[in-house]
């Protein structure tokens, strides 16, 4: 059993997975750490996550959650795993459209909607998305 007050577990050599904490209704939460600065905040590892793609998801490098979580260079991450991540300065993303990507699947990825991310690019068609199109990204 894990207090919910703790912010930091202890990681041994057996077992590198970080848990989150369970709520009254026992289901896994995944919420902000209050700081000072607001920033900082928990990320709870789904499949396919990648330590690149949480960083710029945050707005932040894979260096400083590597260092954030006590992480080594071939550290693996696993689904359900909660890290602690620092957002960077900006509040945004951008994300460069690659092949076969739909607006659903970027919204989805970024936990976002298609009209936020229509309406910070200032587009009004989302049909006019092309392959190599850079759009502007706002994460939590």
């Amino acid at each position: 059993t894990i207090p919910s007050t703790a912010t930091r577990l202890k990681q041994n050599s057996k077992s590198p997975r970080r848990y989150a904490s369970k709520g009254s209704s026992g289901s896994r939460k995944s919420s902000s750490v209050s700081s000072s600065s607001g920033s900082r905040r928990t990320h709870t590892v789904r499949s396919g996550d990648t330590l690149w793609d949480i960083a710029r998801k945050y707005g932040t490098t894979t260096a400083k959650i590597r260092r954030m979580n006590s992480l080594g260079r071939s550290s693996r991450i696993y689904p359900g795993q909660v890290l602690v991540v620092q957002a960077g300065d900006s509040q945004y993303v951008v994300h460069k459209v690659r092949r076969g990507e739909t607006l659903g699947r970027i919204a989805q990825k970024y936990q976002t909607s298609i009209t936020k991310i229509l309406a910070t690019n200032h587009l009004t068609d989302p049909d006019l998305i092309r392959v190599g199109d850079k759009l502007r990204i706002y994460v939590k």
